[in-house]
C-alpha cells in the first residue's frame, strides 16, 4: 500500500508597493544617468575611443538597479518538507 504525503504549500509575494518602487527608482536612475552623464558626455567630449567607452561603463552603472531588482525574490514558496523555492524574474532557487 503506497504511502502519501501530505504536503502544504504556501506562497509569500512581494507587496506591489515594494516592486514598484523598485521599478519606479530603476528607471528614474537609468534615465537620469543616460540624460546628464552619457548624452552630456558623449556631447561635449565628441565619439573618440575613450568617451564612447566611459559611455558604455556608465550605461552598465545606470542598468544596475533594474538588474538587481529582476534578479530579487518576488515571490518565496515553503513546503512543509523543508524545501523553500525563490522565484524572481530571472531566475528560480529552490534550498
Amino acid at each position: 500500500m503506497p504511502t502519501f504525503r501530505a504536503e502544504t504549500l504556501r506562497t509569500y509575494r512581494v507587496s506591489r508597493g515594494n516592486a514598484s518602487y523598485c521599478v519606479v527608482f530603476s528607471l528614474i536612475w537609468f534615465g537620469l544617468t543616460v540624460r546628464f552623464w552619457i548624452i552630456d558626455l558623449l556631447r561635449d567630449y565628441g565619439w573618440r575611443p575613450a568617451t564612447v567607452l566611459g559611455s558604455l561603463v556608465l550605461l552598465l552603472i545606470a542598468l544596475l538597479p533594474a538588474l538587481m531588482t529582476a534578479s530579487s525574490s518576488m515571490s518565496i514558496s515553503l513546503i512543509d518538507d523543508d524545501q523553500c523555492e525563490l522565484r524572481s524574474l530571472l531566475h528560480r532557487c529552490t534550498l
